[in-house]
């Protein structure tokens, strides 16, 4: 999915930390936990990041990302 040529405006870039904030997101273990809450957290943030035209594929792998998301908190990696 390609962004938007322009850079984000300071609007988008905005929300997009506020919701990050006001569910404590710091990490992507805390992303999959906010998303088991509400599979929604940062979705129309995200879609108005996306040119218009790919919108509908944002929403199409969706439920993919949250999937993978809940398996990658479930598992623990070594290093």
């Amino acid at each position: 999915m390609a962004m938007k040529k322009s850079v984000l405006q300071q609007s988008q870039l905005g929300e997009l930390l506020h919701v990050l904030r006001q569910h404590g997101i710091d990490s992507r273990a805390a992303l999959a936990a906010a998303w088991q809450e509400d599979p929604s957290v940062l979705k129309r943030q995200l879609l108005e990041c996306v040119k218009k035209g790919q919108q509908g594929k944002l929403l199409e792998l969706w439920p993919q990302a949250l999937s993978q998301a809940a398996q990658s908190a479930a598992t623990t990696w070594i290093k």
